[in-house]
């Protein structure tokens, strides 16, 4: 298994990455999002209230147009839109150097100060 940024496969911060993982009930918010139809997400578009940015490639498949998509969501999330021209279904993977520092913004704004000061720090 590759490592993630800022954690060595070997490094003991990467192990307690994996182990937390492994901790029961910690994917069931993921499996819980995949299993939803487009009716059920659709729902839930109008009543979210938290902060959030659409990442959209031009050429994702799973849309007729793309763009279009990615307006309509961010119009009804209230939300910022990020249009990655040239990229598919995971722009973040696809252009990590265009996505990322565009997410590390938009997080950035979120948080009175990132990185948070560690305890017993002002």
């Amino acid at each position: 298994m590759m490592g993630v940024r800022g954690f060595g496969e070997t490094s003991a911060k990467w192990s307690d990455f994996c182990a937390r993982l492994r901790e029961p009930g910690r994917m069931d918010p993921l499996e819980a999002m995949l299993g939803l139809s487009k009716a059920d997400t659709a729902a839930v578009l109008d009543t979210s209230t938290v902060p959030a940015l659409v990442v959209m490639g031009t050429k994702d498949s799973d849309f007729k147009d793309a763009v279009e998509e990615a307006r309509m969501l961010a119009g009804k999330l209230d939300a910022e839109t990020v249009i990655v021209e040239g990229a598919g279904h995971c722009p973040h993977t696809e252009m990590p150097n265009l996505v990322g520092p565009r997410i590390g913004t938009f997080l950035h704004g979120l948080t009175p100060q990132w990185p948070p000061p560690r305890a017993g720090r002002v």
